[in-house]
């Protein structure tokens, strides 16, 4: 029976791929800042374009009407070097055979099932961390009543490889039986997605604008019927499977408040936002009806993935404006966001055990016009959220240093000709070397998966059980460490 739930659980896996539907979330933007704007990761304070339709909607007030356009590029150049396995640690082959002894001195199956280590299908550490991704963006902003009373913005980000990715893995010792390797948490599926973002902003008071926005998230339920005409031949099978797509907003909103004639303060706030593909399968055979629970006219399998998590969020902000001469203006801004990813879900919609905490990230900009001229700069800390991995999870995840900022130079437009602006950005996160070694006195330990046993022929003790067996991929520890780039080029036409 264990045998057929097993291949009962691959057809879940993959019903699950071929019907999971795109998360159109944040985590991408959260990630690298508005990619067509001089200052990437303050944007909830200074924000002068499109994409202030998600960072801080109220900023939309007063922006002119206009249309973005613009091409982003980032690499990932990551590294998790694995420390080297010690002696007695591999699961030997006789664990096929192996058997516990309860608390009477009855042999019973082992409680886990782990490969022999020499049977893991792939090499450990063997996925490539390092990637390329290339996105389209674009926006538009539109005042609709006069005196900034009502203004809108649209916001998108393109993934020229795919509209979404949608990669689950495990961060323990299951791992082992698909890709045997470490991931960073924050990365990977979730730089790959096309995002939209849209908002209403208005300026009720001459020192007061207010702003609301809201960005799709879509979930998944699929119902796969699964009938093997065999129960000894599992090669075929018929297979019905219905999935139900269903769209929600996740809203968000900001406001920002002219404090005198130089100073401002801003703040926007984004609620937790997650797209979660879940359902069941139910596995019916023709000539092994036994293979039913009781009460059950099928096995059934059931499964949840959660992707693209990220927590409710607050941003606050301050900023000053000094104009040097008349073609000269100096922007200073500092900027702090708090994140609550104490209530984390990862991929396969569990909690951490090893709880994570919540973050405060801030930020310093400066941004300097002269004439037709503008640069900005941004300099950001992004600690991580999740704790030392010491024991039986590997959530790999980094404190990250940020620096990011660009160029524009506008051209007048000539009679109905629409004034161009052209700018160009760049980015770069260094991720700080971090050391994980496991701990046998940590809060959640890592799992002896090879338990003493005795073998179930012979009854006699099974040496290689002794001691602490485990075919997590991050044991006995790991470093991780690395840098990721961005560039883009982004062009504004007003009109």
């Amino acid at each position: 029976m264990s045998r057929r739930r097993g291949y009962a659980a691959s057809f879940v896996l993959l019903l699950t791929m071929m019907g999971a539907t795109p998360a159109v979330a944040s985590p991408l933007w959260e990630l690298v800042g508005e990619t067509s704007s001089l200052h990437p990761h303050s944007a909830s304070t200074f924000s002068t374009s499109a994409s202030a339709a998600y960072f801080n909607p109220a900023l939309l007030a007063g922006q002119p009407r206009r249309g973005e356009l613009g091409i982003f590029g980032l690499a990932a150049r990551l590294r998790i070097d694995l420390n080297a396995r010690p002696a007695g640690a591999d699961v030997g082959e006789e664990v096929y055979q192996a058997r516990e002894l309860d608390e009477n001195g009855q042999r019973r199956p082992l409680s886990t099932r782990p490969f022999a280590t020499n049977d893991i299908p792939e090499a450990r550490g063997s996925a490539d961390p390092n990637a390329e991704h290339l996105y389209l963006t674009l926006g538009a902003t539109a005042p609709i009543l006069a005196n900034d009373r009502l203004t809108v913005g649209f916001y998108a980000t393109l993934a020229t490889e795919g509209f979404a990715a949608q990669v689950p893995f495990y961060s323990d010792e299951r791992e082992q039986y698909f890709s045997n390797s470490l991931y960073f948490e924050r990365f990977k599926d979730r730089l790959v997605g096309s995002h939209f973002a849209l908002a209403l902003a208005s300026r009720p008071l001459d020192w007061l604008s207010l702003g609301i926005g809201a960005t799709m998230v879509q979930d998944a339920v699929s119902q796969n019927a699964i009938f093997l005409p065999d129960a000894l031949d599992q090669s075929e099978s018929r297979i019905n499977s219905e999935v139900r797509v269903k769209a929600r907003l996740a809203p968000y909103g900001g406001l920002r408040a002219q404090i005198g004639g130089a100073i401002a303060a801003t703040l926007s706030v984004h609620g937790e936002s997650f797209s979660m593909v879940e359902g069941e399968s139910r596995l019916r055979f023709w000539n092994f009806p036994a293979a039913y629970p009781e009460g059950e006219d099928a096995v059934v399998q059931r499964f949840r993935f959660v992707y693209d998590y990220e927590p409710w969020r607050a941003t606050a902000g301050a900023s000053l404006t000094h104009t040097l001469n008349a073609h000269t203006e100096l922007r200073l801004a500092t900027q702090l966001q708090y994140a609550r990813w104490s209530h984390y879900l990862d991929r396969h919609g569990e909690r951490p055990a090893l709880p994570w905490r919540d973050t405060l990230s801030p930020t310093l900009a400066a941004g300097l016009t002269h004439g037709r001229s503008e640069l900005g700069l941004d300099l950001k800390w992004a600690p991580s959220p999740v704790p030392d991995q010491d024991g039986r999870s590997n959530y790999v995840d980094n404190d990250r240093l940020v620096v990011g900022g660009g160029y524009a130079w506008r051209v007048e437009g000539q009679g109905d000709a629409p004034t161009l602006e052209l700018g160009a950005q760049l980015q770069a996160h260094w991720l700080f070397a971090r050391q994980t070694t496991k701990d046998p006195l940590s809060e959640d330990p890592v799992i002896d998966e090879f338990p003493d046993a005795v073998d179930s022929g012979s009854g006699e003790p099974i040496e290689g059980s002794r001691g602490l067996q485990t075919n997590n991929p991050g044991y006995p520890g790991f470093e991780a460490a690395g840098w990721l780039g961005g560039a883009s080029v982004f062009v504004r036409a007003f009109f």
